[in-house]
């Protein structure tokens, strides 16, 4: 159980980068921007239908407490806000010239495109699965034995494979 959005930008990070790399690739990007980026991930999920009975301050804390599942959700959102938002300013092409120097790099977006359309994907199921319970704030986590729905009331309906 999370109850501070703070405690899972490590999730984030190491969902858009390879784990010790974040500050490499990222270095001028802050905790609070971090932060921001999870907040803005939840109300997207939220405007999706998705955890609606959960509600965030400024500084992340989250009532009621969000389970660990929920967590991933909220990164699954944040993280494709921020791989569109990386996809978006990357530049492609450098060009520098001096004098009769040139010097020319290409940057392929298409990793970055195809890592995009994946969480896309995966964010489309878990929307999808979220409307077909019936219910906006509806959730599901399934492991290898067993599906739960959660229901707006915290009433749990177990499914066996």
């Amino acid at each position: 159980m999370a109850d501070d959005l703070s405690e899972s930008l490590d999730s984030l990070r190491f969902a858009v980068a390879r784990p010790g790399t974040f500050t490499t690739f990222y270095p001028e990007t802050t905790e609070d921007m971090l932060l921001q980026v999870l907040l803005d991930g939840m109300a997207e999920a939220q405007l999706e239908g998705l955890l609606l009975d959960y509600d965030a301050d400024e500084s992340g804390i989250v009532s009621p407490e969000l389970t660990s599942g929920q967590v991933a959700v909220v990164v699954l959102f944040a993280a494709l806000r921020f791989v569109r938002a990386e996809l978006l300013n990357r530049n492609t092409s450098v060009v520098y010239k001096a004098g009769k120097a040139d010097y020319e790099t290409v940057q392929a977006t298409n990793i970055l495109r195809d890592i995009m359309k994946a969480l896309q994907t995966q964010k489309d199921r878990v929307v999808t699965l979220g409307a077909a319970a019936g219910a906006g704030a509806a959730f599901y986590m399934a492991d290898q034995y067993l599906a739960r729905i959660w229901d707006h009331g915290g009433q749990c309906e177990a499914v066996g494979w």
